[in-house]
């Protein structure tokens, strides 16, 4: 089975660290590898689990392609909260890895996730909780640091494992 790294960036200004849990959902936009036929707005979490018809296998999220199959998703090497800190500003981190059956991941819409995200400003004084993106770009003002902060220029990426 093919497994992909969930890899993520962002460009953070007076932002100590960028945090989401384990409990996170994905709204993932996926496509058939054979077909090409696209599936939108897969909402993958750990949370919902389930038995994979004529298997022994569980997945996170299941879809019908072709006549007869499905294709699946199953979360691995997320059992911890994501922490991306300043230090890693701009550059790709991973956040988990996916096994997929066919289904073949090609883009995360963070976006829609936006409110399990939470920030922390500068020396982690203030918390930003709920954060919502808007054109992928969140800004707001700590007032503990009196500065600006930012959450700004989001990415993704999937990297085969």
């Amino acid at each position: 089975m093919p497994k992909y790294a969930i890899m993520f960036k962002a460009q953070l200004e007076g932002i100590e660290k960028l945090t989401f849990g384990t409990d996170f959902r994905f709204n993932l936009d996926c496509e058939h590898p054979s077909s090409g036929e696209e599936y939108k707005n897969l909402w993958v979490t750990q949370e919902e689990e389930m038995e994979i018809p004529g298997s022994r296998g569980t997945c996170h999220v299941m879809v019908k392609v072709g006549d007869k199959r499905h294709g699946t998703i199953k979360i691995e090497k997320f059992d911890k909260e994501f922490v991306y800190t300043g230090d890693q500003s701009g550059k790709f981190v991973k956040v988990c890895e996916i096994e997929c059956r066919d289904l073949e991941p090609k883009k995360w819409v963070i976006e829609t996730s936006a409110s399990e995200f939470t920030a922390y400003g500068a020396e982690e004084k203030t918390t930003f909780d709920e954060i919502e993106f808007e054109d992928g770009a969140w800004f707001d003002y700590d007032d503990e640091a009196g500065c600006e902060v930012s959450i700004q220029e989001l990415g993704f990426q999937f990297k085969r494992c």
